[in-house]
């Protein structure tokens, strides 16, 4: 079959992003051929990287990847009656600027939902250089959704409010799960969803630029 880690490399060389978020990253097991995507894309890359929640939890792979140092690595566990629900924090150094990273993937009810969106608002040192991405499993219609969309900025709609972008990527409908939300000192410009089969996944590739004044 096609090797499709081989074709995200490619992908992700060609954007270079300088944070990387990794959805069901969990393969470095028995039962997925121990195959850890994790350590191979890192060290391709040459990224720092914290793989998240381990493969014994019984949650969805949350890694990250970083051309900056990480200063704190952990996950927090939030309620859950599917999936663990798992998230992997990290912390880091950006020109003397911290921020923290939370890279998330929810499942299970809307109950499980509403409890990592309480999370992520009340969980963060300070309200400021935060960022939040990953496979959310939230629709702008939801709970879940709009308590974080109160609190933060969501890359996407902040610059395209209709939810179609200007080359007419159409994300206004339940399609968008994959979101990046962050703090309200921070800004986004030129946000992507590249979808399949162009993303060598099932789900869109979606990156942004955050840029903050100085």
């Amino acid at each position: 079959g096609e090797q499709s880690y081989l074709r995200q490399l490619a992908l992700i060389q060609q954007v270079a992003p300088d944070i990387l978020a990794f959805q069901e990253s969990d393969s470095a097991r028995i039962s997925l051929n121990n195959n850890d995507y994790v350590r191979y894309f890192a060290d391709k890359l040459g990224y720092y990287s914290y793989y998240g929640p381990t493969t014994i939890t019984g949650s969805y792979g949350t890694a990250i990847l970083s051309r900056f140092p990480l200063k704190d690595m952990y996950t927090i566990f939030t309620f859950s009656d599917q999936d663990e629900n798992g998230t992997a924090v990290v912390r880091l150094e950006v020109d003397g600027k911290l921020f923290s990273l939370y890279n998330v993937h929810p499942d299970g009810s809307d109950e499980a939902k509403l409890s990592i969106a309480q999370m992520l608002i009340d969980n963060p040192i300070n309200q400021d250089n935060v960022i939040i991405l990953g496979d959310f499993n939230m629709r702008d219609t939801e709970e879940a959704y709009q308590l974080i969309d109160s609190n933060y900025t969501n890359a996407w709609m902040s610059v395209y409010p209709t939810g179609i972008s200007a080359d007419g990527v159409d994300m206004s409908g339940r399609d968008r799960i994959d979101h990046i939300f962050v703090s309200n000192n921070l800004l986004v410009r030129d946000p992507v969803y590249l979808l399949p089969p162009a993303s060598a996944t099932d789900h869109p590739v979606h990156w942004a630029e955050i840029y903050w004044d100085e």
